[in-house]
């Protein structure tokens, strides 16, 4: 954060990213319980299509839209890791200051995801109690009972320390990042969009240090290509085109169709670059 904001200053804007989807309650709920709280709140969807148990879809998400929002956002995170929902273990919950911005969620390694080796400004257990509802707490619905009153608490400027004790980190979830030498990078797919389109873990900036404005050829699902695209109309019509999207991420697609379901490129399939003078 550039400066720190004083409470009148803070935009008053919780997001909300979960794998609920639309067809349930959950949404409403959470909703209608900020709303109570904060009625001059502003609540975003950024989406409640994370697919099931997702966390690290929910980082990518999360990761790639939260700073074009103001500083002084809260951003709860509804997604459960699938150790969580198919175990009785319990479950820490954590606040973190990070860019300016606030995220509240369960500690289940999508912290780690959103940090991705950078420093946090703060990181907060929270110790706050879950709230009563028709006379009950349950446990089981966190966004609404607990993560809400913590948002809401920081959307209006109040101190996150207050929410109770610091920690020196968050649980660790590490993913496949790529390999890469003078010649070559080797990456992976780990998300593919609503579009079908293949994004890649194989940043522009990796590739433009490895590059060095060299040849290269993209290897995938028995396909090459040897060119970087700026549009995805640079291709023909279903075409296989390679660029870097809107979050600098070397993407995979077929103008005007899908590239996962017509050549089967799916989440964690190999895809590399080769480089020659």
């Amino acid at each position: 954060m550039n400066k720190k904001l004083t409470s009148a200053e803070y935009p008053g804007i919780i997001t909300l990213t979960t794998d609920w989807g639309s067809n349930d309650y959950y949404v409403g709920a959470v909703k209608g319980r900020l709303y109570t709280m904060m009625p001059d709140a502003r609540v975003v969807d950024i989406t409640h299509d994370i697919a099931p148990f997702d966390v690290a879809h929910a980082a990518y998400v999360l990761k790639n839209s939260f700073k074009m929002f103001p500083e002084g956002s809260v951003h709860i995170i509804g997604v459960d890791s699938e150790d969580f929902a198919t175990s009785q273990m319990v479950q820490s919950h954590v606040v973190m200051q990070y860019k300016g911005h606030y995220f509240v969620g369960a500690d289940n390694g999508v912290f780690s995801l959103i940090l991705d080796g950078e420093k946090a400004g703060a990181i907060v257990e929270l110790t706050t109690p879950f709230e009563a509802v028709s006379g009950k707490v349950r446990f089981s619905f966190s966004s609404r009972d607990r993560f809400a009153a913590a948002a809401v608490h920081l959307a209006r400027g109040n101190d996150i320390m207050e929410l109770g004790k610091q920690l020196d980190g968050t649980r660790e979830l590490m993913l496949f990042n790529p390999s890469y030498s003078n010649t070559y990078i080797r990456g992976v797919v780990i998300h593919v969009d609503h579009f079908e389109n293949a994004v890649t873990n194989i940043s522009e900036s990796l590739f433009e240090k490895v590059a060095q404005g060299r040849k290269f050829e993209i290897s995938f699902k028995r396909t090459r290509l040897n060119r970087i695209s700026k549009l995805y109309s640079d291709a023909r019509e279903i075409e296989p085109v390679a660029l870097f999207n809107g979050a600098g991420m070397l993407e995979l697609a077929l103008n005007r169709s899908n590239i996962s379901g017509l050549l089967g490129l799916r989440k964690n399939d190999p895809v590399s670059i080769e480089f020659h003078d």
